[in-house]
């Protein structure tokens, strides 16, 4: 009996280290099982993280690309509109003076007889027509030059020479032409 008991005792603790030593391995291989999907899991994130790098890295420099061919854009476009800006200015004052040759003053019937003289002309002009004639040939010289008109032109419609008219705008308003930057 003793050696039954023995012997029972002995089948009993075999039988417990089986089923311990089952248990165990299941854990382990669990834990092992557990541990590889870990790892795994980490490894996939570590690879999208290196994506999402990539491509924002690409976003980054495609903007950054995008920024620079604007700023060259506005650039040019600001160039552009300055040049628009001068040219409307000139075009302003191309359409004054045309205005001005549009309707031009009228022509000069017979010029005031001191520079009638200059030229060698020794005609008189009778007192009724002087009062109905024009400003005064010096005045109306000054103010075309004044409104941007060249001696050439102002000459042409005044009936004077193009040295009278230079004559009169350097003796009696080139100083003040000078001053205001409307020289001829």
């Amino acid at each position: 009996m003793l050696v039954t008991a023995v012997a029972l005792s002995v089948a009993i603790n075999i039988i417990l280290m089986a089923f311990a030593y089952i248990r165990l391995s299941k854990e382990i291989g669990r834990r092992r099982k557990s541990d590889s999907l870990l790892r795994e899991i980490r490894e996939e994130a570590e690879e999208i993280v290196r994506e999402i790098n990539q491509v924002t890295d690409r976003n980054v420099g495609l903007i950054e690309d995008s920024i620079r061919r604007l700023t060259e854009k506005l650039s040019d476009a600001d160039k552009r509109i300055t040049l628009l800006g001068k040219a409307a200015e000139n075009k302003e004052k191309e359409r004054i003076t045309y205005s001005h040759l549009r309707h031009p003053l009228p022509e000069v019937q017979n010029p005031l007889p001191d520079f009638d003289q200059m030229r060698g002309d020794q005609k008189e002009i009778p007192a009724k027509q002087k009062q109905e004639t024009l400003p005064p040939l010096r005045e109306r010289v000054l103010e075309m030059s004044r409104n941007g008109f060249s001696s050439q032109v102002i000459a042409q419609k005044t009936g004077a020479t193009v040295g009278e008219v230079e004559l009169m705008i350097n003796l009696s308003g080139g100083r003040e032409e000078v001053e205001h930057g409307n020289r001829y």
